[in-house]
């Protein structure tokens, strides 16, 4: 398995060109060689230029996820994770497409993990993965999350002086080994339109068998919304 995160993504905003004679009436043309200009200054590692296009964008309609999504990876490459994760949640509360939706996840769970944030990066990661099964880079940094926190020593707990005689404590019944397991998979508890998470032993099990032959997370988790078919540019 390979030892580093998998890339950033960001957009080329194509899509601008996919919204249709509501853009078009709005100023899309316009959108779109601001976009394209913030897009060519990235590229050449002008960020201020490439900020100052995308926020043009976001100041003639702000209601597009995509400029918000690309200035994220400005701030990302600036070493800001804090603006790069705002950047991102301002996309995602925007963003009616699966497939951007998708990628602002992914991203997110790679900003989270930056930020040592492991668990929140987790649960972007399977977010990414509920919408494209497929995305083999969501796969490889949410194993390698897991494995983070596996190797992670647990927390200190001060010592506490035994008393002298203590109090003799009735053992708890045990549990069937596998009650814990039964339960993570039932459909409504595993994951559901209200937002539950992923306990870290549900993700592993969700890896294992996603890696079974022929099985995909939606064999195993009962809603969830459909990825995309383009991937976009993984650049940042």
């Amino acid at each position: 398995m390979k030892k580093i995160l998998a890339f950033f993504r960001w957009l080329l905003l194509i899509l601008f060109v996919g919204v249709g004679l509501t853009l078009l009436t709005t100023g899309g043309a316009s959108l779109i060689s601001l976009n394209e200009k913030g897009n060519e200054a990235f590229a050449r590692g002008a960020y201020d230029e490439a900020l100052a296009a995308y926020r043009a964008v976001m100041e003639k309609n702000p209601n597009l996820p995509q400029p918000y999504f690309n200035a994220a990876g400005v701030f990302y490459r600036r070493g800001d994770l804090a603006a790069a994760q705002d950047y991102l949640q301002k996309a995602l509360a925007l963003s009616a497409d699966p497939e951007l939706t998708q990628h602002i996840f992914y991203n997110l769970g790679n900003v989270y993990f930056q930020s040592l944030q492991f668990d929140a990066a987790v649960q972007a990661y399977i977010q990414a993965l509920l919408l494209d099964p497929g995305d083999v880079d969501a796969r490889h940094n949410l194993e390698l999350t897991l494995s983070l926190m596996q190797q992670a020593p647990p927390q200190e707990r001060p010592q506490q002086t035994p008393p002298d005689d203590p109090a003799p404590q009735e053992k708890p019944p045990e549990q069937p080994q596998d009650m814990e397991l039964n339960q993570s998979f039932d459909e409504q508890q595993v994951f559901s339109e209200a937002g539950q998470q992923l306990t870290e032993m549900q993700a592993r099990e969700l890896l294992r068998r996603l890696e079974g032959a022929g099985e995909t997370l939606q064999d195993h988790i009962g809603t969830f919304r459909a990825g995309g078919d383009n991937r976009a540019e993984q650049d940042w």
